[in-house]
């Protein structure tokens, strides 16, 4: 048995059951029916711990996300696809709303835990931009290879795409907003589309692609 893996474990599903209030090593340490003082033999501290398990966590909404992403039924391009996927987006928030918390909560913190998440982000940023590319790709027939200014340009959109996904899923799970999430969900999918927009116009002028946006 690897204790080390096993407290990491029960701090993993800590987090996913009550978010970042419910990780202490008090907890850890009832959950696996041990000492507290047995816990810091497997960890330095409980910044260590929620680094390590937080990464986990998130690594495994990241999965889910991706699954239903690239999906048969998910064929991107198509009417209401977009609609589809921001129905996706709420309902995977509403129930797993501890997942968002945690990245909301300590995306900014100091430290390994903050860096942590961040990098978790870098990964989920990479592949929203893989698809808007490939969208973009197919709707202006651009075959090139990008520069990496364009890249870096590509990241930074794809990267704001992802801070309205985390802000919109922040309001799924404080709940009471007005229309409910259906109202949440249309505002992701404006959001989302208003964010390729924005991508596309900025790659087309600067490729001297026909104009998105006049």
């Amino acid at each position: 048995m690897n204790r080390r893996q096993d407290v990491i474990d029960a701090a993993v599903a800590l987090l996913q059951e009550g978010g970042p209030d419910a990780l202490t090593t008090v907890a850890v340490a009832s959950r696996l029916g041990v000492t507290q003082s047995a816990i810091y033999r497997h960890v330095h501290n409980v910044d260590e711990l929620a680094t390590l398990a937080s990464r986990q966590v998130v690594a495994a909404m990241q999965a889910r996300l991706r699954t239903a992403i690239l999906g048969a039924d998910m064929t991107w391009g198509r009417v209401g696809m977009v609609r589809k996927f921001a129905d996706l987006i709420v309902d995977m928030v509403q129930t797993d709303s501890k997942s968002f918390e945690i990245i909301d909560r300590w995306r900014y913190a100091d430290g390994a835990l903050g860096a942590g998440i961040r990098d978790m982000l870098d990964v989920g940023s990479e592949f929203c931009a893989s698809i808007i590319e490939s969208e973009w790709r197919k709707r202006f027939g651009h075959t090139k290879p990008l520069t990496p200014t364009l890249r870096t340009i590509q990241q930074t959109h794809s990267s704001l795409i992802q801070d309205d996904v985390i802000r919109l899923a922040r309001l799924v799970s404080d709940g009471g907003y007005p229309g409910g999430n259906k109202a949440i969900a249309r505002m992701l999918e404006l959001r989302m589309l208003a964010g390729y927009m924005a991508y596309s116009s900025d790659l087309n002028r600067r490729l001297d692609l026909p104009a998105v946006i006049n």
